[in-house]
């Protein structure tokens, strides 16, 4: 969870920290995929609560097999080998669960990601089996390629994708239409419950109308996005700008050679504030990816003004959208930005009504957390 400045870390932070407030008392097993600060994690959960496993991939004659192939064909463009839904989850981290509850007897198990579902198939009809989807992962890799984009993360077929929802007793989706689509695929043999992501209101002044933020993580799609904005649209800010600033956050920085006038790069935040308060407006136009953008809703519960794209968007409500602004084409979105620079009431205005979209966000959020944790539910 921490530091929180990756949207899977701040979203699973975010449900913990919820599900908390709702009255629930909560156990947090931390398995180690990925570098992380386990000492603030441990402080934030409590010691008593806060376990911890090292990662460890499955160790099924056939999984093994498959990830050596994998190392061959993930990065070309020709063909491509999904991966095994369980690969990722050993008998090992099913074993210290089942350990655990031998000792805890909980009520509910609530599992991020598919790649852990298996888990909730060792554990029967007296317990309410959640699981947090994030994002939909059937045949994820088919984003990448045809950018001729090498893909190095998880993806599965469809059936395996269905499989792992039938595990659980609520599929919990983070935008209404990825829950549309895991209804259709399971076909209503599971509740799907949408949550979005719950987020920490912190309604920032506004001070820099002439600087946009760019916070991101190094992953490819992040990587795309910046060097597409960087390429096709801020230098058209700046020709009706000339002091635009484009400041760059988070590990997308690593992966980024440039030098040019009016970009700044920070590197890695451990507090996110620091970042957003640096500029008035936030940028996202990513043009593919699934699941809900949560640098957006990060963006509106720090009270900036949201410029994003159509895909960006997904998962909020554009509805008579005052919230922020959705511009496609390069054109659209360099004349968005530059309309704001020189109107600070139109920046206060945006940032105001995403702040209370934000607000009613996370309301919206907290009321379907109690739906699923109530009573009737796990009380078995």
């Amino acid at each position: 969870m921490h530091p929180s400045n990756q949207g899977n870390r701040a979203r699973v932070k975010s449900l913990f920290n919820a599900i908390k407030l709702a009255g629930h008392e909560v156990d947090f097993l931390n398995v180690n995929m990925e570098m992380g600060d386990t000492d603030m994690d441990r402080q934030f959960v409590g010691d008593s609560h806060y376990h911890s496993l090292e990662f460890n991939f499955n160790e099924a004659p056939l999984s093994i097999l498959r990830r050596f192939v994998k190392k061959f064909t993930d990065r070309q463009f020709l063909f491509y080998v999904n991966n095994g839904l369980d690969d990722y989850c050993s008998t090992k981290t099913v074993n210290f669960v089942k350990d655990l509850d031998r000792v805890r007897d909980y009520d509910v198990l609530w599992v991020e990601y598919i790649f852990l579902s298996r888990i909730l198939e060792y554990f029967g009809r007296e317990k309410l089996k959640v699981l947090d989807t994030h994002d939909r992962f059937t045949d994820r890799y088919k984003l990448y390629i045809q950018d001729h984009k090498a893909y190095r993360w998880f993806s599965v077929s469809r059936e395996d994708e269905k499989r792992a929802l039938l595990r659980s007793d609520v599929i919990i989706a983070i935008q209404e239409e990825e829950g549309r689509i895991f209804e259709h695929l399971i076909e209503g043999q599971r509740r799907v419950s949408v949550i979005g992501h719950h987020v920490a209101l912190r309604k920032l002044p506004l001070l820099n109308p002439k600087a946009m933020l760019f916070l991101a993580s190094g992953n490819d799609l992040n990587i795309m996005t910046i060097q597409y904005f960087i390429k096709e649209i801020f230098p058209m800010v700046r020709r009706e700008v000339s002091d635009a600033e484009l400041i760059i956050a988070g590990s997308v920085c690593n992966h980024l050679q440039v030098e040019a006038a009016g970009i700044r790069k920070i590197g890695m935040v451990e507090v996110l504030e620091t970042a957003y308060a640096m500029a008035d407006i936030v940028i996202n136009p990513i043009s593919k990816g699934t699941g809900l953008k949560i640098k957006n809703v990060e963006a509106l519960a720090f009270h900036r003004a949201l410029v994003t794209s159509s895909n960006g968007a997904e998962g909020l409500d554009c509805a008579g959208n005052t919230h922020f602004i959705v511009a496609d084409e390069p054109e659209e979105c360099a004349k968005a930005i530059v309309g704001l620079m020189k109107d600070e009431v139109q920046i206060a205005r945006i940032a105001d009504s995403g702040y209370s979209y934000a607000q009613g966000f996370n309301e919206a959020a907290a009321r379907e957390i109690d739906v699923v944790l109530s009573p009737e539910k796990t009380v078995r």
